[in-house]
């Protein structure tokens, strides 16, 4: 392995791996780890053995201050080998494909159940929802009021039914032309106002309007 500079790292023919280390760094130069998080082909031991034997710049340190918290502090390394970390890299990108097209099928992802159409959307809310925040969305005087939860809810949404990352949630949206994923949540909370207002149909209304690609 070689460590690699920060402005390298966009280079998309080498396969990277990545070291983040906080702690807190002395007077004396010696270093402190708080946390330490790597990809598993590093060698933890050894990296860790190398902070604790080393001392490192100091100057950063308030004279006023024994020690100074240093934190998300990024390494990156690739192998010494440029035909070898080509081949790691078109691996990876190999490896994500497959897992992406995984995801795009796969019933739950990361233990989350992933709803396949607006429909099951609204029953899982249904369950995940409190009672006393179901009647405060219901009471909205109108569909389009359902943004305030574009931040909360709609992250949740976002991030937990894979509309990211791909999910087969994501592609029922994206073969109905739907690209972005804050549109995608967007339809989803839009149209959960009127499931929650006993209009359990007019999300099918909508599926049969879009384009689909």
């Amino acid at each position: 392995m070689r460590a690699v500079a920060l402005d390298s790292i966009g280079d998309e023919q080498y396969k990277h791996y990545r070291l983040r280390v906080d702690g807190y760094i002395s007077r004396d130069g010696s270093f402190e780890i708080e946390n330490i998080e790597l990809d598993a082909e590093l060698p933890r031991a050894k990296i860790i053995e190398f902070f604790k034997a080393n001392k490192f710049d100091s100057s950063s340190v308030p004279s006023v201050f024994e020690k100074w918290y240093i934190g998300r502090n990024y390494l990156y390394f690739r192998k010494r080998d440029d035909r070898v970390a080509r081949q790691e890299k078109r691996q990876e990108k190999i490896k994500q494909k497959q897992e992406f097209e995984k995801r795009l099928t796969s019933e739950s992802i990361k233990g989350v159940y992933i709803p396949k159409d607006l429909g099951e959307c609204f029953i899982e809310l249904d369950k995940l929802l409190k009672e006393v925040d179901k009647t405060e969305m219901q009471s909205l005087s109108n569909r389009d009021d359902m943004i305030r939860y574009h931040h909360g809810l709609g992250t949740w949404i976002r991030n937990n039914w894979g509309l990211w990352g791909g999910s087969r949630l994501q592609k029922y949206f994206t073969d109905k032309g739907i690209m972005h994923p804050d549109d995608m949540s967007s339809v989803v909370l839009s149209h959960y106002h009127d499931w929650l207002n006993g209009k359990k149909e007019t999300w099918k209304d909508w599926e049969k309007n879009q384009i689909k690609r």
